[in-house]
Parts: C-alpha cells; sequence; structure tokens
C-alpha cells in the first residue's frame, strides 16, 4: 500500500466525505475518512491533549476549521498547568474541529500539537 501525503489538512476536500474509523494509540489519534470520490485519508493528530466525539462515525463531513486560540484550548492549558505542567511550555496548540453538512453542527474536536493528512 502506498502512502501519499498532502502538504496541509487545507489541500484535502472534506466536503460530503464521512469518518469510517477512529483510532487512538498513544499520544496521537487517527481519523480515516472516505472522501466523495470514494478514495480515502488518514488524519493524524499528533500529541493530542483532548477529543470531543459526537458520535462522528458515519456521519457526513460538511466543513472543517482550524483555530490556535478557543476555550478549549484554554481548559486544556488550565487542567495541564494545574497537574504541575509549566505554563511556558504551553503553546502551538491546534484546535480542530468537524461540522456536519446540514446544520453545521460539531461532530468532532481534538486539540493536538501538528495535524499530517495521508491519502491511503
Amino acid at each position: 500500500m502506498i502512502f501519499i501525503k498532502a502538504n496541509t489538512i487545507y489541500e484535502v476536500s472534506l466536503e460530503d466525505a464521512s469518518i469510517y474509523k477512529i483510532e487512538i494509540l498513544k499520544s496521537d489519534i487517527s481519523i480515516y475518512i472516505q472522501l466523495y470520490n470514494a478514495k480515502r485519508v488518514k488524519i493524524i493528530f499528533l500529541n493530542y491533549y483532548g477529543i470531543i466525539d459526537y458520535h462522528a462515525i458515519g456521519q457526513e463531513i460538511g466543513d472543517f476549521e482550524i483555530q490556535h486560540d478557543s476555550d478549549f484550548i484554554q481548559q486544556i492549558i488550565s487542567e495541564e498547568v494545574e497537574s504541575g505542567a509549566s505554563r511556558a511550555y504551553m503553546d502551538g496548540f491546534t484546535h480542530f474541529r468537524l461540522f456536519e453538512t446540514w446544520k453545521r453542527k460539531k461532530i468532532l474536536e481534538i486539540v493536538c500539537e501538528k495535524i499530517e493528512v495521508e491519502y491511503l
């Protein structure tokens, strides 16, 4: 099997795609998506800190959003600092959100340090 890396998540059209698998391995999360054209892609969230899954598997994706400052990120930073982590090392988080097609409801949220994409 050949994996082709995309340069960024913005190169992948997630509209009308659907998640068919979520895999959590140690500090990384991979979500597997079938695109509208039947091709498959894996999005890898490296060093994830939090995930909120609104029953994402099987739902049709309409859009995604990436933020570098959000309430979810602030919540994670607060929890990390409370558990003894240094605030100085709490930079560079990415908050990734997936929305469903019709009502733009959130279906998945992940906070991580880095995102990679592979075409399967």
